[in-house]
């Protein structure tokens, strides 16, 4: 079965009578052929196995030791150990290596260079100066908290002077989080928007009757959170941002910023109405005109600097008109989220501080809205107006709003 020509196989065995035995097999270049190499595709020349489970060092993922490859480049790369979803880097100087003690192990091997990477490598910008060699060691992450930089040769354990935490600080916490759900109502006249509409579409100087006002009741789900950073000083408050995931009911999420504002922040959402400017004037020559309009809305936070990050949402039925999300926002400054009717979602409530670290409360929070109700009260041209989708065919006859050169009404004028 040996002949020159005949196909090399990996069995220590030159099959093909080149004088050359398993030629071809050795991808990882470690000298050491593929069919006796515990690790084929892995620099691994000593066959270092340690916890001899027959998979050497340097492909084994569950023999609790972390392997670095610095590079020529400068990239430092090491094994996605099993058990680690995030790993930190720590840099040291070689000629800092000391045994004072003489246990076998140094004294302090760096400083933690890079925390929390979810990656296995690292581009390490910085050279060493000429005569001078920097090491690098990685720890794993888990639930539990960093693990431990390995013992030395000796088999003492390495000490973590210079640790994590002592460099980057510690995560936020989050004490507790809630959320509570309470009715509400909200009112809002709009008839100046009502009267200055019908100015834009050529009847000016239209007037109502009596006062054209909405009003409707919603759910306001409160989100609160107690957070606190180990880190925070009166000088400087480490905590960067704290925010609820809300689960939606599409399958996507929305994200929303709680603070601890008092209720201060302002932020300008536009008009929920996508048919008309809200944003309405009347100049003196009796020019109307009508834009879209920002409202502006706040946190609902009740207190500042009490540790307690909130946000209050209107949670409004789908079913009721646009109108009513705006006179939300105008009336009681709360963002409107619009659910069908009884509706549940799901919150969660992350927190991040300067240095990135990231923490959630571990379980997921709910809320639930109802079924909403709106009204409109005053003159009924104008509420037929602003609420009906078809105001030629649905407002026709309604009395109301009567207007110079329309002596019968504007609804009657259609």
């Amino acid at each position: 079965a040996r002949f020159p020509g005949n196909r090399e196989i990996c069995d220590g065995v030159d099959n093909n009578c080149n004088l050359a035995v398993d030629e071809g097999f050795d991808p990882d270049d470690d000298q050491v052929v593929t069919c006796r190499d515990n690790c084929p595709v892995d620099h691994n020349p000593a066959q270092s196995d340690r916890d001899a489970d027959g998979t050497g060092d340097a492909c084994d993922l569950d023999d609790g030791v972390i392997e670095v490859m610095p590079a020529t480049d400068g990239t430092v790369v090491w094994q996605a150990e099993a058990g680690f979803d995030l790993f930190n880097l720590y840099r040291g100087n070689l000629d800092r290596l000391a045994d004072a003690d003489g246990d076998g192990a140094a004294e302090e091997y760096g400083a933690c260079f890079a925390e929390n990477l979810s990656a296995t490598t690292y581009v390490d910008r910085e050279v060493p100066p000429p005569g001078r060699g920097v090491f690098y060691l990685v720890t794993g992450m888990t639930a539990a908290g960093e693990g431990l930089l390995g013992v030395a040769s000796s088999g003492a354990p390495r000490p973590n002077v210079r640790d994590c935490r002592a460099v980057f600080g510690s995560p936020p916490v989050i004490h507790e989080a809630v959320v509570d759900t309470a009715p509400a109502t909200a009112s809002c006249d709009f008839t100046r928007i009502a009267e200055t509409r019908v100015c834009a579409l050529g009847v000016p100087g239209a007037q109502a009757i009596a006062p054209i006002v909405i009003s409707g009741r919603y759910v306001e789900a409160r989100i609160a959170a107690r957070i606190t950073d180990p880190d925070t000083t009166p000088e400087r408050n480490d905590l960067r941002d704290a925010w609820a995931i809300l689960s939606r009911p599409d399958g996507g999420t929305i994200d929303f910023a709680i603070l601890d504002d008092g209720g201060a922040t302002v932020f300008l959402l536009p008009q929920q109405e996508p048919t008309i400017g809200e944003d309405c004037t009347v100049d003196p020559d009796g020019q109307c005109a009508c834009v879209s309009k920002e409202w502006a809305v706040t946190t609902g936070d009740a207190a500042a600097g009490d540790d307690v990050y909130a946000l209050a949402l209107a949670l409004v039925d789908s079913r009721l008109p646009d109108y009513f999300s705006d006179c939300v926002m105008q009336t009681v400054q709360r963002r409107p989220l619009k659910l069908a009717g009884a509706t549940g979602f799901a919150v969660r409530v992350a927190a991040r501080d300067l240095e990135g670290h990231t923490v959630a409360w571990p379980s997921p929070l709910s809320a639930t809205g109802e079924a909403g109700t709106f009204d409109c009260t005053g003159d009924p041209c104008g509420c037929c107006l602003l609420v009906s989708a078809d105001p030629t065919a649905e407002c026709r006859g309604l009395e109301g709003m009567p207007a110079p050169g329309y002596p019968t009404g504007i609804c009657l004028s259609f």
